[in-house]
């Protein structure tokens, strides 16, 4: 019994051992998780999995890697790269550069593994360092060096904000002004300090907008490779006001007024309550100093005026009202006739000087209409009425007590145009054009072709037309056909078409906007002609990323002249539409 109750103490101490490990071990697996296999080793486990650090005390959201970025491949060939002391020209995309020879005037580069909204930098030599924006181009890009010299880089390679400054109409800086900057990683908002100035994060570059209260909003493009402060001038809307009257002094009222810049569409201002006798609103600067009003009062004719002179009354004046009588062949009158009368904006301009003004009106039951033109222009117009041939009429200078003027309508030709490809198959949905002139004014119709690839198009006049024809993916074809009366037949084939994808910007990589580009052929001299396009499209234009994409060209080498008001004009010799992209760089 003694000997037993002397081995008891023993026992509690290693029991007591043994509890005090486990403690230690259970405390160091709360501090160092895994530490105790089986133990935290699955905690541990999961927090790596989930992205989550568990605490008795708080939940944090450990940081996840971002997603990566959309990645591709570029074959860059550098055109007429200037002369450097290695020979070569280096293409980095912000993954490691690429050193490519020149030869026979082009270098060659592969790029791996460039991000999607990256920014190339092209070098050839010490401060001959230019930036291009791939955009979402694919496969190769022909980078044409400009001919011009680049100025030197100001900014460091890893400069990523530029600066913003706004100023009033005076030269005054403006504080306060928000500032919102859009780029390929969002958009951003800063505040002009005292000095007007702003800060914005621009890699590779940002659309810059300022505005405040009723001033013009100003919008400018800025890059942080530039090293060069953007300055945009808020400048006020300028107030112009005037109400309408006759030669007497009394009111009148306008149907419709129409805001007409030096260049573009004019703007038509509508009232549903009946019209305008006055106009008095706040307008863009631009357009008060370059644009005009025209104002449009029944029963007289429209009076155009310049913004930068509209007097606080403006007279609008009776003008002459001529009358048109509109019969058939047989003296039949003819109801329903289209009468459209053009004449210049201004006395003793040429009637293809700027933008027209216009008016017209329809003939009655009597074949008979009105129109109210100016005693001081020479004036000229044409009718067209359906199964008609269209006819000129022309007013010369003259008072409202000429007789009226007899029009004779003559039946109309019909032109049936048969589109088809190569192979003789039909092209379903083909744009067919005709254009013609009549006396001193052109008429065009437009039609499509059916299933058949057959477009019929009526009411044609006699005499020498053209014909247009083009689809998407085809090179557009044009024929001349000389009509009689009646019917007609005349065929077109569309050749595949290749696009041609030009991109524009400054050396910063910067697109420029509205770039007006020419194209000639590359016949080395033999004068060969343009290709036919779309007759009613308008002038090959960079968009505001400073893309310009035509369809529907033959792969024949071009020469492109790129002009652009405030830069040096660019020539892109040799260009073949296709698959490449073409890159130029405008220095101003």
């Amino acid at each position: 019994m003694a000997s037993s109750r002397r081995r008891r103490p023993g026992r509690v101490l290693a029991l007591l051992a043994l509890v005090l490990l486990v403690a230690l071990l259970l405390s160091l697996n709360r501090f160092f998780p895994g530490a105790w296999p089986g133990g935290g080793g699955t905690s541990g486990s999961r927090s790596e999995a989930t992205g989550v650090r568990r605490d008795p005390t708080r939940v944090v959201d450990a940081p996840t890697p971002p997603p990566p970025e959309a990645e591709r491949r570029l074959h860059v060939v550098v055109v007429a790269p200037p002369a450097t002391g290695d020979g070569a020209v280096r293409v980095d995309g912000g993954r490691g550069a690429a050193l490519a020879p020149v030869r026979d005037g082009e270098a060659r580069a592969d790029v791996e593994a460039l991000p999607t909204d990256a920014t190339l930098e092209v070098a050839a030599g010490r401060d001959r360092v230019r930036h291009v924006r791939p955009h979402d181009v694919t496969g190769t890009l022909r980078v044409r060096w400009p001919s011009h010299t680049l100025p030197a880089r100001v900014a460091p390679a890893d400069a990523t904000h530029a600066d913003v400054r706004v100023l009033d109409d005076a030269g005054r800086p403006l504080a306060g002004v928000e500032v919102h900057a859009t780029g390929v990683r969002g958009e951003s908002v800063a505040t002009t300090d005292a000095s007007g100035r702003a800060r914005v994060p621009a890699v590779p570059f940002a659309r810059v907008c300022a505005q405040r209260g009723d001033d013009l909003e100003a919008c400018g493009t800025v890059s942080a490779a530039s090293g060069e402060e953007l300055v945009l001038s808020l400048r006020g809307r300028v107030r112009v006001a005037t109400r309408f009257v006759d030669e007497a002094g009394r009111p009148l009222t306008a149907r419709s007024l129409r805001l007409v810049p030096r260049d573009g569409p004019p703007r038509v201002l509508e009232r549903a309550d009946g019209g305008f006798d006055a106009l008095e609103t706040s307008l863009p600067p631009d357009l008060v100093a370059e644009g005009s009003l025209e104002v449009d009062v029944p029963g007289r004719p429209p009076a155009r005026v310049p913004l930068a002179g509209l007097p606080p009354v403006l007279t609008v004046s009776t003008g002459r009202a001529t009358s048109v009588v509109v019969r058939d062949g047989e003296g039949r009158p003819v109801a329903g006739a289209h009468v459209a009368a053009t004449w210049p904006a201004g006395a003793g301009a040429e009637p293809a000087e700027g933008t027209p003004v216009a008016t017209d009106a329809r003939t009655d039951a009597t074949g008979a209409a009105t129109l109210a033109l100016p005693p001081d222009r020479a004036v000229r117009g044409v009718v067209e009425a359906p199964g008609f041939a269209p006819a000129a009429v022309a007013w010369p200078v003259g008072d409202a007590t000429a007789a009226p003027t007899a029009v004779t309508l003559a039946p109309g030709a019909r032109l049936v145009v048969r589109v088809g490809d190569e192979q003789g198959r039909p092209v379903e949905r083909a744009r067919v054009v005709v254009r013609a002139r009549v006396g001193d004014a052109s008429v065009h119709r437009v039609g499509w072709t059916d299933r058949e690839g057959v477009a019929t198009l009526a009411d044609l006049p006699t005499g020498r037309v053209d014909v247009y024809a083009g689809a998407p993916g085809r090179v557009w074809a044009v024929a001349d056909a000389t009509l009689a009366a009646g019917d007609h037949e005349t065929r077109l084939v569309l050749a595949p078409g290749v696009r041609l994808r030009v991109v524009v910007s400054d050396r910063d990589g910067v697109p420029i906007a509205g770039v007006t580009v020419r194209s000639a052929p590359r016949g080395g001299g033999t004068g060969a002609a343009p290709a036919p396009t779309d007759p009613d499209a308008p002038p090959w234009t960079t968009d505001a990323n400073g893309v310009l994409a035509v369809d529907g060209l033959p792969s024949a080498p071009l020469d492109l002249y790129l002009h652009r008001d405030g830069y040096q004009d660019e020539v892109l010799g040799d260009v073949r539409p296709g698959e490449a992209t073409w890159f130029a760089t405008l220095v101003r």
